[in-house]
């Protein structure tokens, strides 16, 4: 949720869109943006870009995961409850 939303802020931010809200909570986060600053396609890049942060985020915790199984030779128990 965190990275979903901070991805959001980015692509907001590194556009030049004006937010005039970023509250993050435990259990929400807010970002607040005028919408009639920005194209439609715009609004869907920074829909898309929360999901896709989450992607990049996942593959690269998979990929660290995956080195540090081939360099222990095994996933160690501590993150794997499969042995």
């Amino acid at each position: 949720m965190y990275f979903h939303y901070m991805g959001q802020w980015l692509v907001l931010s590194l556009h030049g869109i004006p937010t005039f809200g970023f509250k993050v909570g435990s259990l929400e986060i807010i970002v607040k943006y005028t919408s009639s600053n920005i194209t439609t396609w715009l609004e869907v890049l920074v829909v898309a870009i929360g999901q896709l942060t989450n992607v990049a985020v996942l593959a690269v915790a998979t990929f660290f995961a995956f080195l540090l199984s081939k360099a222990a030779g095994r996933t160690p128990v501590m993150f794997s409850k499969v042995r």
